[in-house]
C-alpha cells in the first residue's frame, strides 16, 4: 500500500470542494418509552467530494492514469492519496513560525498545549492543524499567550504525541482513500466534462 501526494497541476484543480465531518457514533431508540441512546466511540474522520473541473481530453488523461495508479475499486481503493484540506490551506488564525507540542497528550485527547508561538498569534475556529500522523480541526477560537497555547480539537487523537514533535499549520495532509469508482465523461470536441471523486478519511 502506497501514498500518493494529490498533484497542484491544472487538470487537478477543483471546480467545487465539499467536505463533512463523520462521528462514529451508534444510536438506537426505544420503541416502547421512545428515549434515544447515543453511544460514541473512537474512529472519527473527515470525509470530501472533489468536483475536478472541466478540462481538455489530454489533461483529462493526466488524471485518469494518477487515479488508476491509485487503483480505485467498488469498496475503497487500494492505495491511499495524501491532499490538505482544499478550502483553507492555511489558517485563518495568524498561527505560523515552527510551533511545538509541549509535554505528552494521550490518544482520545481533544486537547493540546503548543509552545515555541508567538504572543497575540491566534487560531480560529475551522483552522487545520497537523500533528505527526493526523491532522484535526480547531473547535475553538485561541490566542497564544506565554509562547504557548491550548488547542482544541476534533477528531480526537488516535496517536499519542510527544513533547517537542511538531506542529503543521501550512498544508497539513489528510490521508484518503477513493471511495468508489471515479467515471470520466467526454464530450464532441475533445472536452472533459466535470468529474466528482469521493473520498474517505483512513489511517493504520
Amino acid at each position: 500500500m502506497s501514498t500518493y501526494t494529490w498533484p497542484t497541476s491544472a487538470p487537478f484543480q477543483a471546480a467545487r470542494f465539499e467536505s463533512s465531518y463523520e462521528a462514529n457514533v451508534f444510536a438506537a431508540t426505544s420503541p416502547l418509552g421512545g428515549a434515544t441512546q447515543i453511544v460514541s466511540v473512537p474512529g472519527d474522520r473527515f470525509r470530501a467530494r472533489v468536483t475536478i473541473r472541466a478540462t481538455s481530453a489530454i489533461d483529462r488523461a493526466d488524471v485518469e492514469g494518477y487515479f488508476a495508479r491509485v487503483r480505485p475499486s467498488q469498496s475503497l481503493s487500494v492505495h491511499r492519496i495524501a491532499m490538505h484540506f482544499l478550502p483553507r490551506p492555511e489558517p485563518l488564525g495568524t498561527l505560523r513560525g515552527a510551533p511545538q507540542v509541549a509535554g505528552s497528550v494521550n490518544v482520545l485527547a481533544t486537547q493540546a498545549t503548543i509552545a515555541s508561538a508567538t504572543n497575540g498569534q491566534t487560531v480560529k475556529r475551522g483552522d487545520m492543524i497537523g500533528f505527526p500522523a493526523q491532522t484535526v480541526m480547531i473547535t475553538v477560537d485561541a490566542v497564544v499567550s506565554g509562547g504557548g497555547v491550548t488547542l482544541d480539537f476534533a477528531p480526537p487523537l488516535r496517536y499519542a504525541l510527544a513533547n517537542g514533535n511538531a506542529v503543521t499549520w501550512s498544508k497539513p495532509p489528510i490521508t484518503w482513500a477513493v471511495v468508489g469508482m471515479p467515471m470520466w465523461s467526454y464530450v464532441p470536441g475533445q472536452i472533459a466534462e466535470e468529474c466528482v471523486v469521493e473520498l474517505v478519511e483512513v489511517w493504520g
